[in-house]
């Protein structure tokens, strides 16, 4: 699975660094904008996404460098999994 995360080179983790900079006060289209742009910039250059977001401004005035490393964390990015999980073994086979 790690793997799997890794190929994408950090494409997978686009949404959750939009939801960042947007709870910075960035507007969610223009978030939305930026890492989209950032996305496309690292795949032609085949680079990691979050290489591409280190070295942009916009992305450095809002998210100190381990806000950036914590969006980009997929292990963070598990949103309610959990208690999703535990709802649905807590009742039991059906």
């Amino acid at each position: 699975m790690r793997a799997n995360l890794e190929a994408t080179k950090g494409q997978v983790m686009a949404e959750a660094v939009m939801i960042a900079l947007a709870g910075k006060g960035l507007g969610r289209q223009e978030a939305h904008k930026l890492v989209r742009d950032a996305a496309m910039e690292a795949r032609k250059k085949d680079v990691q996404l979050k290489e591409i977001l280190a070295g942009n401004p916009a992305v450095k005035k809002l998210l100190a460098a381990k806000e950036l490393d914590n969006a980009m964390d997929p292990d963070r990015y598990v949103g309610r999994s959990a208690q999703i999980v535990d709802a649905i073994v807590s009742k039991g086979p059906s």
